[in-house]
């Protein structure tokens, strides 16, 4: 477990009541510290699916609750807030939840292992010079539409709408798509689309041509998720 003072108050943030609907299973990222983005996740999936990301990652986690990490090989470990987690890519590994619990933490990737003093010193540095999670930050990109935000890093698409709200995702995961932000965070909201299998183009198709229909957001080919895009013309 984490002891460094700067660890806390992210881990408060992480605590606060968000605008999150967890029994969809969607890794979101949250903002913990001005510039500074954690991921939020509902539901059991990989916290990374790319086989382009380095052999290992460093998990720093701000909200656990009954979540369990599980790796081939090795016992089911209970993420905790405020623990650095060491996870090996190449072993086969998955997050299991409850469906009412959200978990968040920020990962750091490196192409060699660390020390965990080396890995906090250089999530401390991350806090300090601002992250969008990625390795490589040029990789999430925004487009701003008609006061809503479009973000996409070639594995999740977002859209969030003018207060700032996720109102539909599109991922490895599945997709969703809601008529309107909840109300509040303890108001569920009211879904147009949601799926939580892996999408084909046309699940793609269907949900550009929702968006277009229901917020009058057109969602450029160039966002379409990497894993659609072998072989499939985009739209």
């Amino acid at each position: 477990m984490v002891s460094a003072d700067w660890v806390q108050p992210l881990i408060e943030r992480a605590h606060a009541p968000q605008f999150w609907d967890a029994a969809t299973p969607f890794v979101d990222p949250i903002e913990l510290a001005p510039g500074y983005n954690g991921l939020r996740l509902a539901g059991n999936l990989r916290p990374h699916t790319d086989l382009a990301f380095p052999k290992w990652c460093y998990l720093l986690v701000f909200r656990g609750g009954q979540t369990y990490m599980t790796m081939h090989r090795k016992q089911n470990i209970r993420l905790r807030a405020g623990m650095l987690f060491e996870l090996d890519e190449h072993r086969r590994h998955s997050v299991i939840q409850r469906p009412s619990d959200m978990m968040v933490w920020t990962p750091l990737d490196s192409d060699r292992r660390l020390s965990l003093d080396e890995a906090l010193e250089r999530h401390r540095q991350l806090r300090d010079s601002g992250t969008f999670v990625l390795a490589d930050k040029s990789k999430l990109k925004s487009i701003d539409h008609k006061g809503f935000r479009i973000a996409y890093d070639t594995r999740i698409v977002w859209i969030h709408d003018p207060s700032g709200a996720c109102i539909a995702r599109f991922g490895r995961g599945g997709y969703a798509l809601c008529a309107a932000a909840a109300a509040t965070p303890d108001t569920p909201p009211s879904y147009l689309l949601l799926t939580h299998r892996t999408p084909r183009p046309a699940g793609w198709a269907r949900w550009v041509e929702a968006l277009q229909k229901t917020h009058g957001i057109r969602v450029p080919a160039r966002v379409m998720p990497n894993f659609l895009r072998a072989g499939e013309k985009a739209i």
